[in-house]
């Protein structure tokens, strides 16, 4: 019996260099079908202009060569981009150098959110993270989101109560 965690991490850099990387941090099986960012009104959102080399960006994104190869599509309407995938595996990422204008800092990004759309067979769940909290002067901006599968806890629930009910006939 297992519970199957299902997240990403995100970097967003909003400086000179601004780039955004994303990865798929969920369990085996668990593929990235999309991703969303809902940004502030703060940002200036340019078009994609170079895919990021494979590596790590921020603090533990991974940007891989399949991750790359799984990118099928993007969109920017206003403050949101979507960009959509093939499927990106567990353990494979992505990422693009992108225009973000605005001098965006720090507290500039409370409100963003970031979600993200994963399948497993038949099953599909979201994630969402929202920056809260940030001040300074930073450009340079790291989410990390996971929530268990549903039914993964359903079966944690299920455990426990039989535990219990253990103990209360002995």
């Amino acid at each position: 019996m297992y519970c199957d965690f299902i997240g990403f991490t995100s970097y967003v850099n909003t400086g000179v260099q601004s780039q955004i990387a994303i990865d798929n941090q969920s369990e085996a099986g668990w593929q990235m079908l999309s991703v969303t960012y809902d940004f502030t009104p703060q940002f200036d959102l340019g078009p994609l202009t170079k895919q990021l080399s494979p590596g790590v960006y921020g603090l533990e994104t991974n940007v891989t060569q399949s991750g790359n190869q799984s990118f099928a599509s993007h969109s920017v309407s206003g403050q949101s981009m979507t960009w959509t995938f093939s499927g990106m595996q567990s353990g494979d990422g992505t990422g693009w150098k992108i225009n973000i204008g605005g001098n965006v800092r720090g507290g500039d990004i409370n409100g963003t959110s970031i979600t993200a759309q994963f399948s497993n067979g038949t099953d599909t769940e979201e994630v969402t993270y929202e920056f809260t909290g940030v001040s300074g002067n930073g450009v340079s901006f790291y989410a990390n989101a996971s929530v268990p599968e549903p039914s993964g806890l359903t079966l944690i629930g299920v455990a426990v109560g039989v535990i219990v009910a253990r103990f209360r006939n002995r």
